[in-house]
């Protein structure tokens, strides 16, 4: 039997090294109900459910409408939907990738600052 703590360790690596060497950028159209809930600490103000909405487990439809990846090589990943990407999503992606590679830069610009000391 395979120990089990050493191979979650090993994915967790393994998941760590690819988010800290690739962007990701996924947008989505669609329309999804109960999105919106009460902010559990006061009740009153109200917040979107990432996580839900993360893993799927809202009612209603969304559709991929644009992903890119790109990988620490520059390989890069693109798709678009000709029915559901509109000039506003389109704008609204590419925005998105712009700052997620300037984030990722920065990121990396202290971590190496760090190792230098």
């Amino acid at each position: 039997m395979p120990d089990t703590t050493l191979s979650t360790a090993i994915e967790s690596l393994r998941q760590a090294f690819d988010d800290l060497t690739s962007v990701e950028v996924l947008t989505y159209t669609g329309s999804l109900q109960d999105v919106v809930k009460a902010d559990p600490a006061d009740g009153t103000r109200k917040r979107i459910d990432w996580n839900a909405m993360r893993n799927f487990q809202l009612e209603g439809t969304l559709k991929l409408a644009a992903a890119t990846r790109i990988d620490v090589d520059y390989d890069v990943i693109n798709f678009r939907s000709e029915t559901d990407l509109s000039d506003d999503l389109r704008t609204l992606h590419d925005e998105a990738l712009k700052t997620s590679l300037e984030a990722r830069r920065q990121f990396l610009e202290m971590f190496v600052s760090m190792l230098k000391g």
